[in-house]
């Protein structure tokens, strides 16, 4: 599918129609969602303003026992966009069908000036809709998703499954975004997160694929296993503590989320969702943590940290060799760090880990595959002490609730 030279055009056209939503302030549906069919080829025009129903998915040649639905959220950072794009698209996928969803936020619309000639008494009659937003802020609003949306025409390809680009045409924030992303459709459907200022290794879905196999798909899966981290902290953002777990460089289980790069369990994630939906207040933690201080309107993960405080729910880390891992984040401004906010090198050691990469798979080739049954693992508390067995968690004695 060749890109023909009118893309462009109805690119601005679809850009110039979300203007006019703006201006309105029309009560449309919050996203507009475009599906592109399992191929190699780039986006052509079409897919800018009409949604595709039916989906070609390839013919899957390998023993794929699971589904994997890739989740990635964009704002206002295109060059780190491009690179967890990249990253992703470079990875071994073991020949399996894997979908991507591709979720692009906006701004909020400024707020309406006040008119001075409006009367300060409380008037009668119908509510009256806000002015329309101008053509310049407009444009302002929708800046960054179409220039997000331009890379896309030009440059995106995903051989590995089903493209799906979802445009925000009002301001959900990262929380909203995370928490409407994914509705599993079944307990083999798994869903890996990744934020913007995220980067990958080439080798994170082959040990998903494997851990997989280890921990979930066995008969005596612990029920609280909520999923799979691809990042190894090796400081603790709540306690402020260095992490060092010396176990041979197995993975390792921790009480804590993990929002740099994860795969969360279905039946698992419904539940967290149900908890979030019934708990719209600030889930903070009787414990001296640096997560009580975070905001409950911005972060999602300061919900899943209680959930997991709530149920002792744990997640497998890996353990790779030379503090390497399998996604890392590069530590960019945005909803939780300031523009202004300094980063100094100290932090960015601690946090922007390099990637588990070829040629460290070349110097140590089985410790990628080096997965002990899970209860022979080294166990950590939401405070990354270890304890003798998940038992020993927090909440682990409360049952699950029902779902929904």
């Amino acid at each position: 599918m060749e890109l023909k030279d009118n893309v462009l055009t109805a690119a601005l056209l679809a850009s110039f129609l979300l203007y006019l939503w703006a201006s309105n302030r029309l009560r449309l549906p919050s996203t507009t969602h475009t599906h592109l069919p399992a191929t190699n080829s780039k986006l052509s025009a079409n897919h800018f303003t009409a949604t595709t129903k039916h989906s070609t998915v390839r013919t899957n040649q390998t023993n794929q026992k699971f589904k994997l639905h890739i989740f990635v959220f964009g704002y206002d950072r295109l060059t780190s966009f491009e690179r967890l794009l990249d990253s992703l698209v470079a990875a071994d996928y073991l020949g399996h069908t894997v979908t991507c969803s591709i979720f692009l936020d906006i701004p909020e619309a400024p707020e309406p000036k006040p008119d001075p000639k409006a009367s300060k008494r409380k008037q009668a009659g119908p509510v009256k809709l806000p002015p329309p937003l101008t053509n310049a802020e407009a444009r302002e609003v929708f800046k960054h998703q179409f220039r997000h949306l331009e890379w896309l025409r030009d440059n995106a390809k995903w051989p590995h499954g089903d493209l799906f680009i979802h445009k925000r045409e009002s301001h959900r924030g990262l929380k909203g975004s995370i928490m409407e992303a994914w509705y599993p459709l079944g307990d083999n459907e798994f869903g890996a997160f990744f934020e913007d200022d995220i980067e990958v290794s080439p080798f994170w879905y082959k040990w998903v694929a494997q851990a997989l196999d280890t921990y979930y798909f066995i008969p005596d899966r612990p029920e609280k296993l909520l999923g799979l981290a691809l990042y190894r902290p090796i400081h603790d953002e709540l306690t402020a503590r260095s992490m060092i777990i010396d176990n041979e460089n197995a993975p390792f289980l921790l009480q804590q989320p993990c929002s740099w790069g994860a795969v969360y369990f279905p039946r698992q994630w419904q539940l967290f969702r149900d908890y979030f939906s019934h708990n719209p207040g600030n889930p903070t933690i009787p414990l001296e943590i640096s997560s009580n201080s975070w905001g409950f309107r911005t972060s999602w993960k300061k919900y899943l940290f209680r959930h997991m405080w709530n149920y002792g729910l744990f997640m497998v880390y890996p353990n790779l060799p030379e503090q390497k891992v399998l996604s890392t984040n590069h530590m960019l401004p945005g909803v939780h760090i300031d523009v202004a906010e300094k980063i100094n090198q100290d932090q960015l050691k601690r946090t922007e880990l390099a990637l588990f990469m070829p040629d460290d798979f070349a110097k140590f080739p089985d410790k990628l595959s080096f997965m002990p049954p899970w209860k022979k693992l080294h166990i950590y508390n939401i405070v990354a002490k270890r304890v003798p067995g998940v038992e020993k968690l927090r909440g682990a004695q409360n049952p699950l609730p029902l779902p929904d």
